[in-house]
């Protein structure tokens, strides 16, 4: 309790904060002994308190996960797992808990099947954004924001100024390099590369006209413009719990993901895998 007292004298607060977060301590010392203070664990101690209560709500795990994130940016703003924390904070976050989400995430998986079939079903000549975007959600797993992305010709790449922090589809006849110099987690993953030979994929690249931006730069917008153009205007999170439900047994497809959304395995397997937890 001193801990959290410590943290208390130097941040403003609000009363009912500081009952939710000493509620929240309260609720951890009575699942799981104790026996350092908080900002000493680690990132997967972190994890393993919520893992050691499988009743555990969502909204009490990011109670939980913040509870951590605050004690350990009191005590060590340079603590290297405050990023993995905030990530894992940001996911569950995400995580709908609404009764038509609950029933999305069941454990069948045909959802997977509508979603791949409407987006082959794009007509790409007519839409060609349209198609981009939930092929790059659906195939490729990334977030929305990886989505403010330029167009450019693949023999432009050379023009890319070092330390540049823009996203680019660069187009060639048969490929298209997808390169994200900016994303959630690029302090952790660092930029990525991920080369795209999908000829429908190229084909519909290949109708944007260079040097402009796919949706638009507004990051304000980006969440309204994808919807707008998703199946059942699902959400990207939507579309991962479908793409993890599919994949869950079968670990090349997981470690694919994991590099290409530049997350955890075991984020991964924990924020969207319905199986273990279905009803949250």
């Amino acid at each position: 309790m001193q801990e959290l007292t410590n943290v208390f004298e130097t941040r403003e607060m609000a009363e009912s904060t500081k009952k939710s977060h000493i509620q929240t301590l309260n609720k951890i010392q009575n699942i799981y002994t104790i026996s350092k203070p908080l900002h000493q664990h680690s990132f997967d101690e972190c994890l393993h308190i919520l893992d050691i209560d499988p009743t555990l709500s969502t909204s009490y795990k990011r109670k939980i996960i913040a509870l951590f994130l605050i004690t350990k940016g009191h005590y060590n703003k340079l603590d290297e797992d405050l990023p993995r924390l905030q990530e894992f904070l940001y996911e569950l976050s995400k995580i709908n808990t609404t009764e038509s989400s609950i029933k999305l995430h069941q454990k069948d998986t045909s959802h997977f099947e509508e979603i791949r079939d409407w987006i082959e079903s794009i007509d790409i000549d007519k839409d060609p954004v349209k198609y981009i975007v939930n092929y790059l959600l659906f195939y490729i797993n990334v977030r929305n924001l990886d989505l403010v992305v330029k167009i450019i010709d693949y023999d432009h790449e050379c023009l890319i100024p070092t330390g540049d922090t823009g996203n680019y589809l660069m187009y060639s006849h048969f490929e298209v390099k997808y390169l994200r110099n900016s994303y959630k987690t690029k302090k952790t993953y660092g930029s990525k590369t991920i080369s795209i030979t999908d000829p429908k994929f190229v084909h519909a690249v290949s109708h944007i006209k260079f040097n402009t931006y796919l949706l638009n730069n507004n990051t304000n917008t980006i969440d309204r413009m994808i919807r707008s153009r998703t199946y059942k205007n699902m959400s990207e999170t939507e579309y991962l719990h479908n793409v993890i439900q599919k994949y869950k047994g079968d670990i090349n497809k997981i470690l694919e993901i994991e590099f290409n959304r530049g997350s955890s395995i075991r984020l991964l397997l924990t924020a969207y895998n319905s199986d273990l937890n279905p009803t949250k």
